[in-house]
């Protein structure tokens, strides 16, 4: 026959019973949460009722729901627990776990691009040779600002630290600014008149457009050539739109230039930055 179990529970029973550490309901019971019901006045022994095993639960339930104990104790404290103040607690953790959930998907979407730009740069073809490459649609954030980066190193470098500033304005999160960009407008894609005062960072979708001021940047085929020279893009660009116009293409778009190795390269040493030119094309129509 089963054991009748007693309503008259010692400290280890309680706890092996609601599966708790001894030391949980200990410390319940100095903040007051949970006492036992009865003190034996010779032994000093502490025994819960079974009954109690109901406030365990509740105690229990409202941390799974992200309550302090400290709040849980207000809650249970009143002589009648205060459902307008239980569900003003509850929506407010609603509100902070979403808000880690979505701090957790921009980590997830850094990580991803992060990944992607990996593996273009495992996967890149040699050094000057151009391929003609399909991306999907992005989006970004552009910073203008009021010079020619193409002049030197210094302006460039300049640049990023405004475009970061930007950033932190709209408190965009940091890793955005892994891999940055220049934009080179399909307007000034002609020798001679190239100019970039357009740089920019790649943003996930999970930033709404009403909060965050971005640009589309279309998905297509596009012609890209990988180069190792810094500030040297120039040349590439041209030689980009030199084969494209041999091979009857027509330009869609703006030129983009963007670096695919900034966590592999030495940034004192930036012989090593990978970057990637590429301009959106397809195929001229003939009458």
């Amino acid at each position: 026959m089963a054991k009748t179990l007693s309503s008259k529970l010692s400290i280890g029973q309680m706890a092996k019973l609601n599966n708790v550490s001894v030391q949980a309901l200990r410390y319940y019971e100095k903040m007051g949460l949970l006492s036992p019901k009865w003190v034996d006045a010779g032994s000093k022994y502490r025994y819960y009722d079974i009954e109690q095993s109901c406030i365990l639960d509740i105690i229990k339930y409202l941390k799974k729901c992200d309550l302090s104990l400290e709040e849980i104790h207000c809650l249970l404290s009143a002589r009648q627990m205060d459902a307008g103040q239980l569900s003003r607690l509850l929506e407010q953790k609603q509100s902070e776990i979403e808000q880690q959930i979505r701090e957790l998907d921009f980590k997830k979407a850094a990580i991803r691009n992060i990944l992607s730009s990996l593996e273009a740069y495992q996967l890149m073809p040699e050094l000057g040779t151009i391929v003609l490459e399909y991306f999907p649609k992005r989006y970004a954030f552009v910073y203008r600002g009021g010079c020619n980066y193409y002049q030197n190193t210094l302006l460039y470098e300049q640049g990023l630290l405004e475009l970061k500033a930007e950033m932190a304005k709209y408190n965009l999160p940091h890793f955005y600014s892994f891999n940055p960009a220049a934009l080179i407008r399909k307007e000034v894609l002609s020798p001679g008149k190239l100019y970039c005062n357009e740089l920019f960072v790649y943003i996930d979708e999970l930033y709404a457009k009403d909060r965050v001021p971005l640009i589309e940047i279309s998905g297509g085929t596009y012609f890209c050539i990988y180069c190792n020279e810094v500030l040297c893009e120039e040349k590439y660009t041209y030689r980009l739109i030199e084969h494209i116009q041999n091979n009857h293409m027509e330009i869609v778009g703006d030129c983009i230039e963007e670096s695919i190795n900034d966590l592999m390269a030495i940034r004192e040493n930036r012989k090593n930055l990978i970057m990637r030119v590429k301009i959106p094309v397809r195929f001229q129509r003939f009458s």
